[in-house]
């Protein structure tokens, strides 16, 4: 057949030690891997689900059955002499999604990853038990309530996306050339890992942030027919002034952000009577006009009505013997090409989208699994040299604040040589967070700079300067992966569009990590994580003890930290192919998509009149104060966990219970790390964030071969820097 499908031709093993409590896999567990096969599934992989003898799958939670295996092909019972060898490749772990069942498999290996000092079985592990020692449960809700988990089952779903992303580090590892590879993903380490902030300001700042809720800076705030966001950075506020029309915002102490944060309570005092007058509708309009970005809280049902979600062509309807015309499933939040990737029967090729180069097509023959499962156990051992998987990749980082920075970060983990391009006039909003601090180099100080960028070179370079552009283009030529997240229109106006980009590099593979998708009414609007939230249906799920949605605010940004994980995998994919076919990619990752793809089972009951789809329940969860007066997230049984706070987690990390999501540079500081960690090459912060155009000169040279004297004039010119301009 013709497969138009970046996983075409690969088989994935999903598999799930069964057991009673102490030793099954937990609720966390099977989730996560059933999200990393269904993205897998989707992208063209045969995955074989693994179903224990007697089991119906249609029982129980039927619409969350649907949303995850849809697509897959599921095996009871196999020959006697292949099962007993897929068992001696299974049995060491307590769950696996072990892609291809061959001599050197590929194994990934999904746990709570609870301390044991807890003495919590394995299977009792709840999704709100790993937010609470995350220290993400404790950043959503009132400061004088307690704390709420993220609607869904988010837990599972970053571990998910952390397995999916380290099947295809590993993938791609074995296609350059080294061979089979274990990964292990725990839940905790990868919440951690997304929760990154509260480790980083307890550590530097010295304060452990905690929900604010009412006293947020930022909040869902009640309107005429339901809620909307108030989102804004320091520099949007006259803007948000002017939206309001109340003169008393403009005046002190509010006409600072000291002032304001000071008294939030005053502030939403005046806000909230403007909100309850209008509807969504009028609050968003005339959000858009002022450039701010403001949204509504949509509920999961309105979604699927969403124009923004229709022109990209989001949802699709599910697969599965369970027929449901009329209910729909988000498909995975990936654009590629041109090319959507719907859940999908045997053989169903992806859609169309827009008007984008369509996939590469190979021919490639799909085979029986049970002779595949056998040819494949009997295949010939291939040497490993333990390349690493992005080993020989040049990626070029134009990745602000989080989002698209993170993913680079990863990429340089996985092996890439990542060259984080900035410019003098605009530097990344990170350099700033510690100007205060004063340093004389205050911009190559900030710390949580430090955090997301370890493991780059960087090159400051005008990307505004005909020079500056003409040299970016070259290093485009040389290079393999541009990641950016700028607002959509920023590479247009720079004269850097996606035609300019391939007309340099026909092979390039861009990664734009996009707010909300390339097309579509809101393509260009102004977001961020928590808009986001709002806008997903994300927040619809998220509600305090009164019914009111919640967003995580500032201190979280949820969808900023998630999407680099899944873009991260994604990219690696593309540089797979890129290596097997020759053909670059043009990759569009929504950041309000992927808020949504996690909480699809949810969104396939609402689109359905089918009363066994609706409703899907949401995870009981018990959050009571202990004898001490601390929150704890009672389980089933004795079992109480504690909501970790920063300062808590440091301690963890002190005590070495906390292994992957945080590593040491070479100078002793701390960085992020990695959400998954393969066994066999452990993630190394080589090199501390690059100062501000620290690799000018160098790379300059090594790369497009300029002379001392030529660098010079650049630098006089101001092409290249390594100060910032004011």
């Amino acid at each position: 057949m013709n497969a138009h499908l970046p996983l075409a031709g690969r088989t994935i093993v999903e598999h799930v030690r069964q057991g009673f409590c102490e030793t099954g896999a937990s609720e966390v567990t099977r989730r996560a891997i059933a999200i990393a096969g269904r993205i897998a599934a989707d992208l063209g992989a045969l995955v074989v689900r693994v179903v224990p003898e007697g089991s119906d799958t249609l029982a129980g939670e039927l619409a969350m059955h649907l949303f995850l295996n849809g697509g897959k092909r599921e095996v009871t019972a196999i020959d006697g002499s292949v099962r007993s060898k897929i068992d001696a490749v299974l049995s060491d772990a307590p769950s696996v999604l072990s892609q291809e069942w061959a001599a050197v498999p590929i194994k990934i290996v999904v746990s709570s990853g609870i301390p044991a000092h807890l003495g919590i079985p394995e299977a009792a592990v709840t999704g709100a038990a790993i937010l609470a020692l995350s220290g993400m449960l404790d950043l959503v809700g009132h400061p004088d309530q307690a704390p709420v988990p993220l609607g869904g089952q988010q837990a599972a779903g970053i571990a998910g996306l952390a397995a999916f992303s380290g099947l295809m580090a590993a993938l791609t590892k074995r296609e350059n050339g080294g061979g089979g590879s274990t990964v292990r993903v725990s839940a905790l380490e990868a919440c951690l890992w997304s929760n990154w902030k509260s480790f980083a300001e307890r550590l530097y700042v010295g304060r452990t942030p905690s929900r604010q809720g009412h006293l947020a800076e930022w909040q869902a705030v009640k309107c005429a027919d339901g809620y909307a966001t108030l989102v804004y950075l320091e520099r949007d506020w006259p803007a948000v002034a002017r939206m309001i029309g109340d003169p008393r915002l403009t005046k002190p102490p509010l006409d600072t952000q000291a002032g304001r944060r000071a008294d939030m309570a005053k502030v939403y005092a005046i806000a909230r009577p403007w909100y309850a007058a209008r509807t969504r509708a009028e609050i968003t309009a005339a959000a858009r006009k002022e450039g701010l970005p403001i949204a509504p809280v949509l509920s999961v049902r309105e979604l699927i009505g969403d124009p923004q979600y229709a022109a990209q062509q989001f949802f699709a309807v599910p697969a599965g013997r369970f027929e449901a015309p009329d209910a729909r499933v988000p498909t995975i939040p990936t654009v590629w090409n041109g090319l959507r990737f719907p859940p999908r029967p045997e053989n169903a090729m992806p859609a169309q989208v827009g008007t984008h180069d369509g996939y590469s097509k190979s021919t490639l023959t799909r085979v029986d699994p049970g002779s595949h499962a056998e040819s494949m156990l009997t295949a010939r051992r291939r040497d490993d040299d333990n390349k690493a998987p992005l080993a020989g990749t040049r990626v070029l980082d134009l990745g602000i604040i989080t989002a698209g920075a993170s993913t680079s970060a990863l990429l340089a983990d996985l092996g890439a040589d990542v060259i984080k391009v900035e410019s003098s006039a605009y530097i990344d909003p990170f350099r700033l967070w510690d100007k205060g601090l004063g340093a004389p180099d205050w911009w190559n100080q900030s710390r949580f700079f430090q955090f997301t960028n370890r493991n780059k070179r960087g090159l400051a370079l005008d990307l505004k300067h005909p020079e500056g552009k003409a040299l970016f283009l070259d290093l485009v030529a040389r290079s393999d992966v541009i990641v950016e997240n700028f607002r959509r229109g920023v590479l247009e106006r720079l004269g850097l569009g996606w035609d300019v980009l391939k007309a340099a590099n026909p092979k390039l593979i861009l990664c734009s990590i996009t707010s909300q998708g390339e097309t579509g009414p809101d393509a260009g609007a102004a977001s961020y994580g928590s808009t986001l939230e709002a806008n997903s249906g994300l927040a619809d799920l998220t509600r305090d003890a009164a019914g009111a949605p919640l967003i995580s605010g500032i201190l979280l940004n949820y969808p900023d930290q998630i999407v680099s994980i899944y873009a991260a995998g994604i990219v690696a994919l593309a540089v797979e192919n890129l290596r097997r076919t020759g053909q670059g990619a043009r990759l569009d990752i929504s950041q309000r998509e992927l808020a949504t793809f996690l909480i699809g089972e949810h969104v396939l009951a609402a689109t359905s009149a089918d009363a066994r789809l609706s409703p899907v329940a949401l995870p009981r969860v018990d959050i009571v104060r202990n004898a001490d007066g601390k929150w704890v997230v009672h389980l089933a049984g004795r079992h109480d966990v504690p909501v970790w706070t920063g300062d808590d987690i440091l301690t963890a990390v002190e005590r070495g219970e906390i292994r992957d999501a945080f590593a040491r540079g070479p100078d002793g500081a701390f960085a992020k790390g990695m959400p998954f960690a393969m066994a066999d090459d452990e993630v190394r912060i080589k090199t501390r964030a690059p100062g501000l155009g620290d690799h000018n000169a160098e790379l300059l040279q090594e790369l497009l071969g300029l002379d001392d004297a030529q660098i010079a004039a650049l630098a006089k010119a101001d092409v290249i820097g390594t100060v910032p301009k004011a």
